[in-house]
């Protein structure tokens, strides 16, 4: 990925999130800019992903900033998709189109080149389309059966199939593979490097090539299936597979592709949506100015037909006899038969009238045009207000200074107890088995709250030091308080905490372990009456300021807002710590836990708060 993700970015975000993503439900929608959405899903086993869609860009998984009042469109959209549950997620023909087929026959579809589409399918036809297109052979229209752009699917191309593709070429081999493979140009040249062909050689005359591009291709997928990214700053590209062709190191690898898009997108500008904003808003401007230069000039005319009514009646009776005349200050200038209408002129000013209407009535008729006008320029108006709004968020995002993730622990949920240990968990199904499998050591612990889907939650020992009676209590805490016992609003919660010897992932016969479970054999070692009580304060971490979430504790030096489960919003409880914290919304936004709370106390400003704020 530079500016915008290519079809083997899509293939590579499919496979890190397909199973995150299938058996969510839509919740919300957002519309961040006039062609970029955000959707908020709720799974049983990731709790609440934030879908990021930017049709000129690409889809990840990021929270963003999202507009205090929703559009008209994003209302639209949350009660054609609310609810409704995602059943499978595809890459269609390894094009840079997803379609996510839902519940009760229904799919959306988001076609991510060019200016982008988002497209609501019921039944097999098109019920919503943003931008309503025809082509000779292709029609997004309402009403019309949706047919993806490309019909062929390179991934499923054999030797034979490329060997026609390149056969029937008139360009050079790395174009042949850029265009025809839907590779685009920086992956088709990794893999023509790859394969040591020459890349400017003619395709036609590179047949014998054919089963070396279909491995090289089926290796580039392999690769980009694994979940792992590669920066490289100079050329500003993000990658899921290793660049060779560049000749050198990647400035940076990461495990978690996720991370890598989040911080990629945040490092690049936003001027991809802020430029049509811009052309919106004049657009607008225009129409409105335009709307009541025409309401102003139909009044005037109107005004001018009723001071000469008389006139134009006798004029109009001539009309109908097919006569041009004069009367007063008023003649005919012109006589459409066949419409049965004229053009008039009075004191030098032209307007059309009906011949088969008298004067009264052409002159309301002008009338009615002028409020028509104004009713089109109040609606422009409404249109221009919501477009501003969308740019002032737009602009905040962009001048908001925000830090960048820069610790392994920050892609979970962590915190550090009252005597010094990390503890880290997991913030969905992949996130738990990616931190057991790569995180767990021997001497740390492993808890879990006594619920189905909990995260798993390690306490991280480095040292001689052993985690004592608080931290473990305070680890089973932050367990219980990041389940699904929160979004229930129960007060405590029991969670248990073993060895890493007795986690297992290999299961008894006749057993399954899903991606993200893991098998506890042994004693567990409980603890029960576990409040549900969260602070959220400032932690100082290696010079940094890190905003954190941490189970209630009576000693705390700064400021920090207490919350236990309650029924204010998510979108107010983040707006009032952001503000008394200091920091952008997004950092206290992925700190909270899933579902709505209540603030207790706000601490450590000049005035500390003792009655619940919210």
């Amino acid at each position: 990925m530079k500016d915008k993700a290519s079809s083997l970015d899509f293939y590579a975000f499919l496979h890190a999130n397909r199973e995150a993503l299938a058996g969510s439900f839509i919740k919300k929608v957002y519309q961040v800019s006039p062609d970029s959405f955000l959707f908020q899903l709720h799974s049983p086993v990731s709790s609440r992903l934030m879908l990021f869609i930017a049709l000129r860009k690409g889809i990840f998984l990021k929270d963003v900033e999202r507009p205090e009042e929703p559009t008209s469109l994003a209302m639209m959209l949350r009660k054609m998709l609310g609810d409704r549950k995602i059943l499978e997620v595809q890459q269609v023909n390894f094009d840079r189109v997803m379609r996510f087929s839902l519940s009760g026959n229904g799919e959306v579809v988001f076609e991510m080149f060019r200016e982008g589409n988002l497209i609501v399918v019921q039944d097999g036809r098109i019920e919503y389309a943003l931008n309503p297109r025809e082509w000779r052979n292709r029609k997004i229209l309402r009403g019309e059966p949706y047919v993806p752009p490309s019909l062929s699917d390179p991934s499923a191309f054999g030797a034979q199939e490329i060997s026609s593709m390149l056969a029937s070429s008139s360009a050079s081999l790395v174009q042949t593979v850029a265009t025809r493979m839907n590779l685009g140009g920086e992956f088709a040249e990794e893999l023509i490097h790859r394969i040591g062909a020459d890349k400017s050689a003619p395709a036609a005359q590179s047949l014998g090539l054919s089963e070396s591009i279909l491995r090289g291709f089926r290796d580039l997928l392999d690769e980009a299936s694994r979940g792992r990214a590669y920066l490289y700053s100079g050329e500003g590209i993000l990658s899921p597979v290793l660049l060779s062709h560049l000749g050198r190191e990647p400035d940076r690898v990461y495990e978690d592709l996720n991370l890598a898009y989040s911080e990629f997108l945040d490092t690049t500008s936003v001027a991809d949506e802020e430029s049509p904003l811009r052309r919106r808003i004049e657009s607008q401007r225009r129409s409105i100015e335009e709307f009541r230069k025409r309401e102003e000039e139909f009044r005037r005319l109107g005004s001018v037909a009723m001071s000469h009514l008389k006139d134009l009646d006798a004029i109009i009776r001539h009309l109908r006899e097919g006569d041009l005349v004069e009367a007063g200050q008023c003649r005919a200038v012109s006589l459409d038969k066949a419409s049965r209408t004229a053009v008039v002129s009075c004191e030098g000013m032209e307007f059309s009238v009906d011949i088969r209407k008298s004067a009264g009535e052409n002159a309301s008729a002008l009338f009615g045009q002028a409020k028509e006008m104004k009713q089109k320029a109040e609606g422009a108006a409404k249109a221009l207000e919501e477009t501003l709004r969308l740019e002032e968020a737009s602009r905040k995002r962009e001048n908001r200074p925000r830090r960048q993730q820069k610790y392994w622990f920050e892609a979970y949920r962590w915190f550090f107890t009252s005597e010094g240990f990390l503890v880290v968990a997991g913030r969905d199904a992949r996130s738990n088995e990616k931190l057991v499998k790569k995180h767990m050591t021997d001497r740390d612990l492993y808890v879990h709250a006594d619920l189905y889907g909990a995260p798993s939650t390690l306490i991280k020992v480095e040292g001689d030091k052993q985690p004592g009676e608080a931290t473990i209590r305070e680890a089973c805490a932050f367990a219980v308080s990041f389940s699904r016992a929160w979004p229930a609003g129960v007060s405590s919660g029991s969670a248990y905490w073993v060895y890493p010897q007795q986690v297992s992932k290999t299961p008894e016969s006749g057993e399954y372990v899903a991606t993200g479970s893991w098998i506890v054999r042994g004693k567990r070692n409980y603890l029960f009456d576990l409040p549900l009580d969260l602070d959220i304060g400032m932690y100082s971490y290696r010079g940094e300021e890190l905003v954190m979430a941490f189970p209630h504790r009576e000693k705390w030096e700064g400021k920090r807002v207490r919350i236990v489960p309650g029924d204010v919003r998510r979108k107010e409880v983040v707006a009032r710590v952001s503000e008394f914290l200091g920091v952008d919304r997004d950092e206290v936004e992925r700190v909270l836990p899933p579902g709505s709370s209540r603030i207790l106390s706000m601490e450590g400003a000049a005035k500390e708060s003792e009655e619940p704020a919210l």
